[in-house]
């Protein structure tokens, strides 16, 4: 027996062949994936606060052993949706190769954005009286998460990754509501209290030892 469509799929499929507007079918094979994006973000603050973040560590000397199999993890998961984004894929070689360069250096950026990260902790332990401890601020404030990932993804940004950057950053809006564009500047010693409804613009440019208040824009 023929099956048959549900009501509306033929509709739908009709709009589908028409060109321009939200059709861009042609082109959705060399786009970044945003669930492979979004597993990036979730390895990379895994990375940045091991034991915080991502799975238990039972003890301190599986550290290196997880930190080498999460920058593989990151290498593989990331290395496609670098070529894509770069604008073909399946990859050439020149492609390859030019993603392979922005990952490693990408990747030796870590320990350094690792270390202003912690600036970011101890101005959010100074800056709010209702923080008891660190752990409570890593554990628990949503704004280190939306700065963590806007650092990151200005590296990337910096090296004019298309795509990647705004998904990374809009993976952290999502689950903070603080818009943090991966183009703005920030200065170490950055801390957003609460920050609900937070809007930080690609054109911003933030010194050192800045507060934002809450819902500032």
């Amino acid at each position: 027996m023929e099956s048959t469509l549900p009501e509306g799929a033929e509709g739908l499929l009709q709009t589908y062949t028409e060109h321009g507007g939200i059709n861009y079918l042609d082109v959705v094979a060399t786009l970044p994936s945003r669930s492979a994006i979004d597993g990036a973000c979730e390895e990379l603050m895994s990375v940045m606060f091991p034991g915080f973040r991502g799975e238990a560590l039972i003890d301190s000397s599986d550290l290196p052993e997880i930190t080498r199999r999460r920058l593989k993890n990151l290498q593989a998961r990331l290395k496609p949706e670098i070529c894509k984004s770069l604008g073909k894929f399946p990859p050439t070689q020149a492609v390859e190769e030019r993603a392979d360069e922005l990952l490693a250096d990408f990747l030796s950026q870590l320990p350094a954005l690792r270390k202003m990260l912690w600036t970011d902790i101890d101005a959010a332990y100074e800056g709010d009286p209702a923080a008891k401890s660190y752990e409570e601020i890593i554990l628990a404030y949503p704004a280190l998460e939306a700065i963590s990932i806007q650092r990151m993804a200005h590296e990337l940004y910096l090296k004019e990754l298309p795509l990647i950057p705004r998904i990374m950053t809009e993976w952290a809006h999502s689950r903070t509501g603080i818009d943090i564009h991966p183009g703005a500047k920030i200065g170490s010693h950055f801390f957003i209290d609460h920050g609900t409804g937070v809007v930080i613009g690609e054109t911003c440019e933030i010194g050192v030892r800045v507060k934002s208040p809450d819902g500032a824009r």
